[in-house]
């Protein structure tokens, strides 16, 4: 069964939809679709390290600097408490990161990566790097900053 539950929540294909009944929702579609492959193309990468795409997402969040508690975590990448409750609970049981309490702020939780997680992070990034450069290599440096740049726009609105 796919991520979708059914067949019926997957994303439409270019013969199932046309561009022109309505091409923001095409592009939806489309959008939806590449992201849907590039994490499965991530997850297969980073399975012999017995990581998911969702788990490196979470990672790099945190290696980058990005967000440091699971409040800004859920602000960055929009989920809700308790999934990323559940997304910390297994990333700390593999060992690449630890949460402390701040000395501070008794309420606040401070997440690093471990010692593990900063030695396997670069090898886990270069990996992901890799899945993704082959899934963009149909397209030339040109139409991939073009790309970049009109995704950056869209990102902005």
């Amino acid at each position: 069964m796919s991520e979708y539950g059914n067949k019926s929540d997957a994303p439409a294909t270019a013969a199932q939809t046309s561009g022109n009944d309505d091409p923001g929702l095409y592009i939806g579609y489309l959008v939806t679709g590449v992201r849907t492959r590039m994490m499965q193309e991530m997850d297969a990468c980073l399975n012999p390290y017995g990581l998911t795409a969702a788990q490196f997402i979470i990672l790099r969040r945190i290696a980058e600097g990005v967000a440091t508690t699971a409040a800004e975590l859920c602000r960055v990448l929009e989920y809700d408490t308790g999934s990323m409750t559940r997304m910390l609970d297994r990333l700390e049981e593999k060992a690449v990161i630890v949460r402390e309490r701040s000395s501070d702020d008794r309420r606040v939780v401070k997440i690093t990566l471990t010692p593990q997680g900063t030695e396997q992070y670069p090898k886990l990034k270069d990996e992901v790097s890799l899945a993704l450069n082959r899934r963009f290599s149909p397209l030339s440096s040109d139409e991939l900053n073009q790309l970049r740049g009109m995704l950056e726009r869209l990102a902005k609105n």
